[in-house]
């Protein structure tokens, strides 16, 4: 089976395991452009669908295109420019290691000598309006 019919089948498989709005936003001009040595790509219109798909829908897509490609495959998606994908990209992806992520132990602190020390939980008024802000600050701090 072709990267085309694969990607044909696994939209209709997407599209009835995701809702409508989620399928026409994300996955309704999609591309299925190759699938090669376990490795299945997907042409999207912009940078911003790429990331969304990339980090919100990666593991259904995934697990979707394997079972319609019946071998275990990873998806990749690169941006298609006026209709066309990069070539240069899809080849630098196939090349490309992930990079290392550091723990947060390993990070230096951060230079915070911008901060004007007076603002601090401590002396944070806590009012209505705010609320919710500073449960989210106390919740990251």
């Amino acid at each position: 089976m072709d990267a085309k019919r694969i990607w044909q089948t696994a939209l209709g498989e997407l599209q009835l395991q995701l809702t409508r709005a989620t399928f026409d936003t994300w996955l309704k001009d999609t591309v299925g452009l190759a699938c090669e040595d376990g490795a299945f790509v997907v042409g999207v219109r912009n940078a911003y669908a790429k990331d969304w798909l990339e980090n919100r829908l990666y593991a259904v897509i995934q697990r979707t295109v394997t079972e319609v490609a019946q071998r275990t495959t990873s998806v990749r998606f690169v941006v298609k420019r006026n209709g066309a994908v990069d070539r240069d990209e899809v080849e630098l992806l196939e090349n490309r290691q992930s990079p290392k992520r550091e723990s947060w132990n390993d990070l230096e602190e951060a230079d915070c000598s911008h901060v004007n020390p007076k603002y601090t939980f401590e002396t944070f008024i806590v009012g209505q309006a705010n609320r919710l802000a500073h449960a989210g600050c106390l919740a990251v701090a």
